[in-house]
């Protein structure tokens, strides 16, 4: 299953928005504040909407929960000098599901007048919606046919919960009748790992019971971990330590629940997937490379190393290679794993000049380094230096404005920023391009243009240094 198409309403900071996720992988950038956080929030309110609706099939389903009153879009009325709260919300969203195109509108209409606002989500269907609940239902019963994943991991993903038993891991022999209330009941994957431990830990009761099923879902979550990481051993069951084992290529045996906050992060994102493939398609040891769906991640590099960051999207495609990932990020370094995939997409948020949010759709950053990352398109930063280096850059241009009777003190400086960057200066071509800098830095017409603006000037002087030179 493929979300193709989000489209809001009057949601949060949007008034009018819509955007088309990419069949593999989506990341979503943007500035703290412009709605990277409410595009996954809107999209699992969608499909919440759409799972609840699949197995309740009133004319009105009950979704409550799935919206609250923050989520009307607010207006600063100026010569009010208060806020105006939008009436009707909605958000329209279309999927593919095998041979099936299906889409649908989750509303929310709250008259002015109202105080507190009332929050009433109603779901209104498009599309061969009843060709695909029917082709949904029947999975309870004959586990034949392979349920996708539908789940939304917010940002805070580290909270302790307290270690309590939990139910048995469904029969040990059979696919129970459930399986489908399982996959409409979850929306976000929000335990952490002492919880996901002492699940799993019940799988090994089992399995020493003989259990189908648990032997099953044991395998999945195992296989799932051993890819994602690159292990070479299958993590284990400790029953001195009351803990799992990993082996990690770099540092041995390690207990789970002992690890870092930034390891535990990931290994308890891996098994709570794959345990929920397991659950809703259970029976198959193979579970997480079968199972299609939606993967939506509110700040993917939350708590991770910087190498983590580099692996994770290659982790979790390898260990869930037919899931969608749609995910919101702040690092340069998960762009990366967008190139070279045509599957993948970058979109930016910004606001225009009517304050209003906009995607742009940007492409992936192939053959850029961080920092080219970091000041080009994707995060616009004016600079990455710390302030005494751009103090000096700032005083080595003063110098070259200031003609030959400052060139010695300019190549003096040129000197200490090549020792202190690597390189600076070294050819008499960026020699020039420097100069012109620095002819330009006072320019305020210069200030406002765009990076699109700034990149065709760019290619049309660079054209006009090749035609001078032939």
């Amino acid at each position: 299953m493929k979300i193709t198409r989000l489209a809001f309403q009057n949601f949060r900071g949007f008034r009018e928005f819509s955007l088309a996720p990419s069949a593999r992988a989506t990341f979503v950038i943007a500035m703290n504040g412009v709605g990277k956080t409410s595009v996954i929030e809107g999209l699992a309110a969608a499909i919440g909407a759409f799972k609840t609706s699949i197995l309740d099939r009133r004319a009105a389903p009950n979704l409550d929960g799935l919206l609250d009153e923050s989520d009307y879009r607010r207006v600063w009325l100026h010569d009010q000098r208060g806020f105006y709260t939008e009436p009707d919300l909605s958000i329209e969203s279309s999927a593919e599901w095998e041979e099936t195109k299906v889409s649908w509108r989750l509303t929310s209409y709250s008259p002015a007048t109202e105080k507190p606002r009332q929050v009433n989500p109603k779901i209104k269907w498009f599309d061969a919606t009843k060709e695909f609940g029917d082709k949904l239902r029947p999975a309870a019963k004959d586990n034949e046919v392979i349920l996708p994943l539908m789940l939304a991991l917010r940002a805070k993903r580290l909270a302790r919960g307290d270690k309590k038993p939990l139910d048995p891991y469904g029969e040990r022999t059979s696919a129970p009748p459930e399986r489908l209330a399982a996959w409409g009941s979850s929306l976000y994957l929000d335990i952490d790992w002492y919880t996901l431990r002492t699940k799993w830990t019940t799988l090994q009761d089992d399995l020493r019971l003989g259990g189908e099923r648990a032997a099953a879902t044991n395998a999945c979550i195992s296989s799932a971990v051993k890819e994602a990481l690159e292990l070479e051993e299958d993590p284990y069951w400790s029953p001195d330590e009351q803990d799992f084992v990993l082996t990690l290529p770099d540092g041995g045996p390690r207990l789970v629940g002992l690890m870092s906050d930034g390891w535990r992060a990931y290994i308890t994102m891996i098994v709570g997937l794959a345990m929920h493939c397991a659950e809703i398609n259970p029976l198959r040891a193979n579970a997480h490379e079968i199972t299609p769906g939606v993967l939506l991640i509110d700040e993917l590099e939350q708590h991770l190393h910087p190498q983590l960051q580099l692996q994770i999207v290659d982790g979790l495609r390898a260990a869930f290679p037919k899931l969608q990932i749609i995910a919101t990020t702040h690092s340069p370094l998960i762009l990366t794993d967008a190139v070279g995939d045509p599957g993948n997409s970058i979109i930016r948020l910004d606001r225009n000049e009517d304050g209003e949010i906009v995607p742009e759709t940007l492409s992936a950053p192939a053959g850029q380094n961080v920092l080219q990352v970091l000041t080009g398109d994707w995060f616009g930063l004016p600079t990455t230096y710390d302030d005494e280096t751009l103090r000096m850059l700032a005083d080595h241009r003063e110098l070259m404005r200031g003609g030959p009777d400052k060139r010695d003190e300019a190549r003096a400086l040129a000197e200490k920023l090549r020792n202190r960057l690597g390189r600076y200066a070294n050819t008499s071509i960026e020699e020039m391009v420097l100069s012109i800098v620095a002819e330009l830095e006072g320019d305020k017409r210069f200030e406002k243009l765009t990076h699109e603006q700034v990149r065709q000037l760019r290619d049309d002087v660079l054209a006009k240094i090749k035609a001078q030179l032939s």
